[in-house]
């Protein structure tokens, strides 16, 4: 494996790609094929700085310390899975809390009850929702001030987490290539292949996409959707050297299908949108399916069971 680290990419057409590394030199490499997952930039912490899982250790144990010493109420702005569970143990733990869900209030996007079940876990932890956007208004001395756009209130803090949904595409270094980027800078492409399109209306014969980088519904932008689709488009360039034809048909894990925890004894399980579990014995199911997934998914295809093949 020819394994080259670079500092950044600088542009990228369907046989090469042009980089700069650490000491700033610039280097071409050829390709028979490409997959283009740069993914997005998100606030730091919910996506860290960090490059090893120590580092992203270290990352998150420093973030705690902060919660735990703040002395300012602690702005989460956003309310999907991540803010929702975030907002959750903040609540749970006795930290002060000011919950900013954006306009379209808790979970968008999922049933009635499965809202009103989390507003009521709210409710009972005296954790007050504003359905309204925030915008940052200035701050100093480690302080930042924002405003909560219809109600006008003034938070000061010390912590803030933005989970807003999703960050920018890094696609950048495709903008003046003959790669086809959508309104929001994500990569377009052929939604049964993979493949990438390109300006002149065709797919590109060795090029994919996957991850948060790729052009898809916004319910696909899931982590566990990521790994599905990093699988199959390895498993489409291995069909191409092999002579053999693409797989039209991806097969990730059902949609609306999921764990959402509130706190460390309370939340509800998902499968097609409907709710068929809840309770105190949620999160550690949760816990369960986050096993299985780093521990038992990874051993799967050498079991015999490839959902992608």
């Amino acid at each position: 494996v020819n394994f080259k680290v670079c500092k950044r990419i600088l542009r990228m057409d369907q046989k090469s790609i042009k980089l700069e590394d650490a000491e700033r030199k610039e280097c071409e490499v050829r390709f028979d094929f490409a997959v283009i997952c740069s993914g997005c930039d998100y606030t730091n912490p919910i996506k860290g700085n960090a490059s090893s899982l120590e580092g992203r250790v270290r990352e998150v144990a420093e973030w705690r310390e902060r919660v735990l010493k703040t002395k300012l109420p602690v702005l989460v702005a956003g309310a999907g899975h991540v803010g929702v569970e975030l907002a959750a143990d903040l609540a749970e733990s006795g930290i002060p809390l000011v919950f900013a869900t954006g306009s379209s209030g808790l979970l968008k996007g999922h049933s009635q009850w499965q809202k009103r079940y989390c507003s009521s876990f709210f409710d009972l932890k005296n954790v007050k929702i504003y359905e309204e956007r925030v915008e940052e208004i200035g701050g100093s001395n480690g302080v930042r001030e924002f405003k909560l756009k219809k109600s006008g209130l003034i938070v000061k803090t010390e912590v803030f987490f933005s989970c807003t949904g999703f960050g920018v595409p890094n696609t950048k270094f495709l903008e003046d290539s003959d790669v086809l980027l959508d309104a929001k800078g994500h990569v377009a492409n052929d939604e049964e292949t993979f493949q990438v399109k390109l300006k002149d209306g065709s797919l590109s014969k060795n090029v994919f996409v996957c991850g948060d980088v790729r052009e898809k519904k916004a319910s696909w932008r899931m982590a566990s959707f990521a790994h599905f689709e990093g699988e199959f488009v390895g498993r489409q360039i291995l069909r191409l050297a092999r002579g053999a034809k693409l797989n039209k048909k991806f097969s990730p894990i059902p949609e609306k299908s999921f764990v959402v925890s509130l706190g460390r004894n309370d939340g509800f399980v998902s499968v097609l949108g409907r709710t068929v579990l809840w309770g105190r014995f949620i999160p550690w199911i949760k816990k369960l399916v986050e096993w299985g997934w780093l521990v038992v998914t990874p051993c799967l295809p050498a079991m015999g069971w490839d959902a992608q093949k």
